[in-house]
């Protein structure tokens, strides 16, 4: 079929290819058009006029340089921009510069060239461009009409390939093309017609299945068990057991279900009416793999069965509702996902057996379970009120791989609403983890390592939420083998509970990685990083700590710690000084320990420091209605580690005896005080330290001290009034 063989011609109508064929034509008939008028003109003069007329194919040239060729007479009156009667072919002044870049040589005005050319060659000559007709050595005359011919436009014209020939072939081809087309269809329509002369056609399986239907014979249902229940499928009968899913009929022969459009549960059997156990018919559906369809309906699930994917497999939920049906099983799981590749479920609702459960054991019944998997995609799913969690993603003897969530909720199941246990390559997207409870430990996110030896790493939440759920720990991270946790513009809401929001928990023996950015937090203790290795990291960044009772952020063990951008708001304290009410300093006493606190905004805070923590560039709001401030085993209420940080007392302070130490105070570092209270702020607290170029050893009242300390011993300062 020539030129549009390699455009293979199709059965099915719906790709409406029959705008681009009758488009073919259109650009036939205006290549015909111009073969038919075998002279093109120009005019003289040449520049286009738009008070003269013009005949067809004459070509003129407007003032920017652009040559038009006339489609068809031009009456005068006409613009050149009429795409009705004028065709733009090329640009004047771009083929003159395309001319001067193709010459070969300037000759000026020398009566013999200076270098050897090659016929064809152009050369610009007093002034005039010639085309080289013949070999010319070095040295040669140049002899007009001899050996060099005057270059024109017509010449250029005609230098351009001639298309004619390719033209008639591409008409031919078009022609071959429509007759190949309506041949097609001619058989096409024939091949429907015997199709539907030797189909067969039932209300439902139970029909087909009890006709006397021969081998070869097609035959199509309108329904599974009534018409239009969404089951209805084609069927091809054979004698012998056919490949694929089939129906015995009553006459021995085999219906084998035709894979003809999407496939979905209903025609395996499933009823999806809420009522019947679809388990198996769904199980039936997913054993063949490729795209299987719910019908968008409700259906009711044996999870201690399991619905059970298989390799390649891609399950759109349309929406459906999957209800579990009450058991007494301590574990179970709407789907299993175990041990298989490549599988997406999409667009379903998942309604656990919380509150019908009739065990009372147990702490495993888990909307979907994925074990010992790679390349798993859930997407668009909601999991209610399951016996355990929402979703569970561990392994076996392997660790699942390379999960993928994106827009997950998980409301209201019985322990966790999502725990990921063994697994490497996570990313959970968009997704909601909410008012968890039943049983410990009652968190939105579990992050949580079975043993030492299951590997947890390279895991991050994105834009997800945490919120209301009954377990102190909105959030719990407990991981191994130097894995690495992060969460980045995240929420956790953990109001009423006097447990940490987020709880990092780490193994003695191996560093691990935890990075927390963009997030906020709403809880009395928002941050405890406990029993984690020295050489681990804890990177917290540009966060938000808000309702604070007694711990903003708390470290009990060597963590290398980057706290930068935060903003702690402390609201409520109760009437004992502890420790750990800002860190847990007593417990930072190894080796190891580096905290830096850069650049953050601390409102009321009880401990800002200790001889293993640096604040850098923060500002700190002090108020003793909410707030005591001191340093534990400083012998003084503030250790000032760290440089560059603003300390402001607020107009409320009652005032207090040895309010500032500096037994953390870097040599050559500064820090501004600004007194906003009607009390002085003593600041002499240590014997060994001197103050020099002090007004006192305090700030007076609506005063400001800026102070630096010099050597091991000397600390100055200058001190003034503020308005």
């Amino acid at each position: 079929m020539g030129r549009f063989s390699k455009y293979p011609y199709t059965d099915f109508n719906d790709l409406n290819l029959d705008w681009i064929l009758q488009r073919m034509r259109e650009v036939e008939a205006e290549l015909q058009r111009y073969l038919d008028n075998s002279v093109i003109t120009f005019a003289d003069p040449i520049t286009w006029d738009i008070t003269e007329q013009y005949t067809a194919l004459t070509v003129v040239v407007d003032s920017d340089g652009t040559a038009y060729l006339s489609k068809q007479p031009v009456p005068s009156g006409v613009a050149i921009t009429n795409t009705n009667y004028w065709l733009p072919i090329f640009n004047y002044d771009d083929n003159i510069n395309e001319l001067r870049a193709q010459i070969a040589y300037n000759a000026q005005t020398s009566a013999t060239t200076g270098q050897a050319l090659a016929a064809g060659d152009l050369v610009f000559w007093n002034g005039i461009i010639y085309k080289v007709l013949a070999d010319m050595p070095a040295g040669t005359a140049f002899i007009e009409d001899t050996n060099i011919t005057q270059y024109t436009v017509d010449q250029k014209i005609n230098d351009i390939p001639d298309y004619s020939g390719d033209i008639s072939d591409l008409r031919a081809d078009l022609d071959q093309e429509i007759l190949d087309r309506d041949a097609a269809d001619v058989a096409l329509s024939a091949r429907i017609d015997a199709i539907a002369a030797a189909t067969q056609f039932f209300d439902t399986v139970a029909a087909m299945k009890a006709a006397a239907i021969d081998a070869g014979v097609v035959c199509m249902t309108q329904g599974y068990y009534a018409v239009n229940d969404g089951g209805g499928a084609y069927y091809k009968i054979y004698d012998s057991v056919p490949a694929g899913y089939y129906e015995i009929l009553d006459n021995s022969n085999y219906a084998q279900l035709l894979d003809i459009g999407e496939k979905n549960v209903k025609q395996y059997g499933a009823y999806g009416d809420g009522t019947h156990d679809d388990t198996a018919a769904i199980n039936t559906a997913l054993s063949y793999g490729g795209v299987i369809n719910f019908t968008g309906d409700h259906y009711l699930i044996d999870a201690v069965t399991a619905l059970h994917p298989v390799n390649n497999s891609i399950i759109h939920g349309n929406n459906a509702i999957l209800d579990i049906i009450p058991n007494n099983a301590s574990n179970y799981s709407g789907f299993l996902i175990d041990s298989v590749d490549n599988v997406t479920i999409d667009a379903l609702t998942i309604n656990g057996d919380k509150n019908t459960h009739t065990g009372t054991t147990g702490e495993w019944g888990h909307g979907i379970a994925i074990a010992d998997s790679d390349f798993i995609t859930l997407r668009d799913i909601t999991i209610n009120t399951c016996w355990g969690d929402g979703i569970y993603i561990g392994g076996n003897s392997l660790s699942s791989t390379n999960i993928f969530i994106d827009n997950m909720t998980c409301d209201a199941n019985r322990r966790n609403g999502i725990s990921i246990v063994k697994a490497v390559d996570v990313i959970v997207n968009n997704s909601k983890f909410t008012s968890t409870t039943g049983t410990a430990p009652q968190a939105g996110i579990a992050v949580e390592s079975n043993s030492a030896a299951d590997l947890i790493t390279r895991v991050q939440f994105n834009n997800c939420l945490s919120a209301y759920n009954s377990g102190d720990n909105s959030m719990y991270v407990s991981i191994h083998q130097g894995g690495l946790v992060e969460f980045h513009h995240c929420k956790f809401i953990n109001i009423g509970k006097t447990g940490t929001a987020f709880t990092v928990l780490g193994a003695e023996s191996s560093a691990c990685q935890f990075e927390m950015h963009d997030c906020v937090i709403t809880a009395a203790v928002p941050i405890l990083c406990s029993g984690i290795n020295q050489n681990s990291q804890v990177n917290i960044e540009n966060c938000d700590l808000f309702r604070v009772i007694t711990s903003p952020i708390r470290f009990t063990s060597g963590v290398v710690s980057y706290c930068q951008n935060i903003h702690i708001q402390v609201t409520v304290f109760d009437s004992v000084v502890s420790e750990g009410a800002f860190l847990c300093l007593t417990a930072l006493r190894r080796a190891g320990i580096n905290i830096k606190f850069i650049g953050c905004d601390i409102t009321d805070p009880r401990v800002l420091g200790s001889n293993n923590v640096d604040l850098e560039s923060c500002l700190i709001e002090l108020d003793e209605d909410k707030a005591k401030v001191y340093s534990i085993g400083a012998g003084s209420y503030l250790a000032l580690g760290g440089s560059n940080n603003k300390f402001i007392v607020d107009t409320s302070w009652t005032g207090a005896a040895n309010l500032f130490g500096f037994s953390c105070m870097p040599i050559g570092t500064e820090y501004t005080i600004m007194n906003k209270s009607s009390y002085n702020m003593n600041i002499g607290s240590l014997p060994t330290y001197k103050f020099e170029n002090l007004a006192g050893a305090y700030v007076p009242p609506n005063s400001c001290l800026k102070m630096r300390r010099i050597d091991g011993t000397h600390v100055v300062g200058e001190c003034y009034t503020f308005s």
